[in-house]
């Protein structure tokens, strides 16, 4: 068999609601879903993820959401968002250069996407993300200084006592 008949054998296989491709067509769908995974920056549409699934739109649509409990987009978009939160996380870079490695149209759109689904917008949660590492850091901080200091100070005390002992006299 060549590519193409293979290729198009496997979307005839896919596309059958019987009980017996069930294992195929979730095995498309998953092949779609890590292709979103690795490539959430790409211009990616419903279009784009049935052919990736060798499904129609209504098809995939319909079984994306019954295996994700998503449609193919909010799924996109959640995956999206996701890589921003890391992007904010792990980088100072601008919002805008952010948005557009995260596959966003432009900062605005990420920021519209972001605040709906996170209830936040990206600039708040990169302060507030910000904050709460720099207090674990603190914290941390705080912790070791408290312990070195903690030993230093049982150290000179028992080195006093021992410097200090008490001499007992006319026994």
């Amino acid at each position: 068999m060549s590519g193409g008949e293979a290729s198009s054998s496997m979307a005839a296989h896919a596309t059958s609601e019987s009980t017996t491709t069930a294992l195929p067509l979730r095995a498309t769908l998953r092949c779609a879903i890590a292709y979103i995974h690795a490539h959430p920056g790409e211009a990616l549409g419903c279009r784009d993820i049935a052919g990736l699934a060798g499904l129609s739109v209504s098809q995939c649509a319909r079984q994306f959401r019954r295996i994700t409990g998503l449609a193919p987009h909010r799924y996109l978009l959640q995956v999206r968002v996701a890589l921003v939160k890391t992007l904010l996380c792990e980088s100072e870079r601008d919002l805008v250069l952010i948005a557009a490695d995260a596959g966003f149209a432009d900062q605005s759109h990420m920021n519209r996407v972001f605040r709906r689904l996170t209830g936040t917008t990206p600039g708040a949660f990169r302060l507030a993300e910000f904050a709460r590492r720099r207090s674990e850091v603190d914290r941390f901080s705080r912790c070791n200084v408290g312990v070195s200091g903690w030993a230093a100070r049982h150290d000179e005390s028992v080195a006093g006592e021992r410097a200090e002992a008490p001499v007992f006299q006319g026994e």
